[in-house]
């Protein structure tokens, strides 16, 4: 069966050096939405689903550490998998099963030498994952500053924060003054050089003939940390 992605990299910049210290590489159907890509019935459609967007990710060359989505429904599969690659995962929120577990599956991607993000954490979410064995968060720029006193709880845990689509200079420049770390958004979207996307025609079958790279120049005045 052929799938159509697109693979679609963002910068996550440094709010203070404004150097490029991580990239989020996205991915994105071409054929239905991604609610309806990811919203499957069972574990290992899912799986299926998100192994071509984890091989294709892994096969692009970056020169900055790469953050890859994956669902707690996937953990499972993933860590059955030798993979690991420069940089860590952003656990997502489709495919919320296996909470139970997590302690466990956390240590084995640690002992990968992968980090852990949560990703669009909320207040509802953070009294799951306060005190969870992960690395860092991501917060919407929208949620941070509606909910102050719930974004410094999270900054007083001395973890990174990621601050999610700032997509103007004016909004990057609040996120500076709200205590944010890091940024990501539209913002950023031409900061590599290189065209931010990549269609692949994917075989459902073991296939690792890939030749995509992204350059380690940038553009418009941003710096990677190489």
């Amino acid at each position: 069966m052929i799938e159509m992605i697109n693979m679609i990299p963002q910068a996550i910049v440094d709010l203070q050096s404004k150097k490029v210290v991580m990239q989020e590489w996205l991915c994105r159907p071409t054929q239905q939405s991604v609610q309806e890509f990811f919203s499957v019935e069972d574990a290992e459609t899912l799986w299926e689903r998100e192994k071509m967007c984890i091989k294709t990710a892994m096969c692009i060359d970056s020169c900055v550490p790469r953050m890859i989505n994956l669902t707690l429904s996937s953990l499972p599969f993933f860590l059955k998998t030798s993979w690991k690659w420069e940089g860590g995962v952003e656990i997502v929120e489709w495919g919320v099963a296996n909470q139970e577990q997590f302690n466990q599956y956390a240590e084995k991607l640690h002992e990968r030498g992968l980090t852990i993000w949560i990703d669009d954490l909320t207040p509802n979410g953070w009294f799951f994952w306060r005190d969870k064995p992960v690395d860092g968060y991501k917060i919407s720029f929208g949620q941070a500053m509606k909910q102050t006193r719930f974004f410094q709880e999270v900054r007083n845990t001395g973890k990174p924060v990621i601050l999610e689509r700032i997509e103007t200079k004016e909004m990057e420049v609040m996120a500076i003054q709200l205590g944010g770390q890091m940024g990501q958004g539209f913002f950023y979207e031409d900061t590599f050089s290189l065209s931010s996307k990549f269609v692949r025609h994917l075989e459902r079958e073991e296939n690792d003939e890939y030749n995509l790279y992204l350059p380690c120049e940038t553009a418009k005045g941003w710096q990677s940390t190489v």
